[in-house]
């Protein structure tokens, strides 16, 4: 759920073409295979990205600080470079769709407030 809006909430910004899966659903399931957490992968989502001809690919992940605290950070890399583009953390407050939502969108609008310097794909 929290994926699909994720995508859904930055197509809808227009800072970001976002880009449909599909294509490298073949490759992301080989990679899930092999890979417990995307954001540790040693750059496998850069494949995904060059795969789809994307300028950056974004990796997110949550950590749970506690039963009640939780920490969403998320990285944007840029596929040709492999360099990280933006990184930040965000602790939010509840484990509810309710709290993931305002997380989610809280993420969004940190990012139209400070976009990344090349906005080309995601």
């Amino acid at each position: 759920m929290v994926s699909g809006r994720l995508r859904e909430e930055l197509a809808s910004t227009g800072l970001y073409q976002v880009l449909d899966n599909a294509p490298a659903a073949t490759l992301i399931e080989h990679l899930k295979s092999q890979q417990r957490y995307w954001h540790d992968c040693n750059g496998c989502d850069l494949d995904v990205g060059r795969q789809l001809g994307a300028d950056q690919v974004l990796v997110a992940w949550v950590n749970r600080v506690s039963a009640l605290i939780l920490t969403l950070t998320y990285e944007i890399h840029g596929v040709r470079s492999g360099q990280i583009l933006a990184r930040k953390s965000f602790d939010f407050r509840g484990d509810s769709d309710l709290a993931w939502t305002h997380a989610i969108r809280y993420r969004v609008r940190d990012l139209q407030e400070h976009p990344t310097a090349h906005q080309n794909g995601s």
